[in-house]
């Protein structure tokens, strides 16, 4: 779970309250506890990839379909463990079901 002081830390410089109201959202949703694995479809740029590595060690997947997108994705993740990203549609993911 996400406590308020790391929440707090992850959101500082955000003014957006509806940006605040997501991240929190998504963290009680997840609960990204370090035996978890996680898969981001459309991670983008890997922002939230990020976010959740900096509270779990779970295995992070992220899945983005435009090549200069990833690419920056893997610039803004390089050297954070256990993250894999892959190029690949979520229509046609290389990932079985409920895997």
């Amino acid at each position: 779970m996400l406590d308020e002081a790391t929440f707090l830390r992850l959101t500082r410089n955000e003014a957006d309250m509806a940006f605040k109201k997501r991240v929190r959202c998504i963290f009680e949703w997840l609960q990204p506890t370090d035996d978890k694995t996680i898969l981001d479809c459309g991670c983008g740029r890997g922002f939230y990839l990020n976010m959740i590595r900096t509270v779990s060690a779970c295995r992070l997947y992220g899945l983005e379909l435009e090549p200069e997108i990833i690419a920056k994705a893997h610039e803004n993740l390089a050297g954070l463990p256990d993250i894999t990203l892959v190029r690949a549609s979520i229509y046609d993911q290389p990932f079985e079901d409920a895997s």
